[in-house]
């Protein structure tokens, strides 16, 4: 596979592996609170589920880090490891907030379902391809500046 296909596809297949990871916790979880005794006096089901949902979160951005940390590796030499993961990140938490402000801004605006929708797959694939858009300017940054 070319370097020009593995800047993009790296960091888009750690996105998906830190999905599909912490889904699966929060799937367990779920499953391990419907094997337990229910007790309608108290509200301990709910507490795992959020509980399951808060650990699927923490584990997914965990194993979406160190898959980012491993493609960075792959792809670029030392000195350029630290920069490109911190601005990969950086980019993906700044498409995150706005996305999230905007969201907020157009919470009392009367769309249609297919348009609220349709901004929340937009703002989910732009917040995914964030890194492999810096990966790839960051490479163009390297190859362009010269050697000091």
């Amino acid at each position: 596979m070319t370097r020009a296909r593995l800047l993009w596809l790296l960091p888009l297949r750690a996105a998906a592996l830190g999905v599909v990871v912490g889904a699966l916790v929060v799937g367990l979880v779920l499953l391990a609170v419907r094997l337990a005794p229910p007790d309608p006096a108290s509200f301990r089901d709910l507490g795992y589920a959020v509980g399951g949902m808060v650990l699927g979160v923490v584990v997914a951005v965990a194993v979406w880090l160190g898959s980012l940390v491993r493609a960075a590796t792959r792809l670029f030499d030392r000195p350029q490891r630290l920069g490109v993961l911190l601005a990969s990140v950086s980019a993906a938490f700044v498409v995150a907030v706005v996305a999230g402000l905007v969201g907020a801004q157009l919470e009392g605006a009367d769309l249609p379902v297919w348009a609220g929708a349709t901004l929340a797959v937009v703002a989910v694939l732009a917040v995914a391809g964030a890194p492999s858009v810096t990966f790839v300017v960051w490479e163009r940054r390297v190859v362009r500046t010269p050697a000091a």
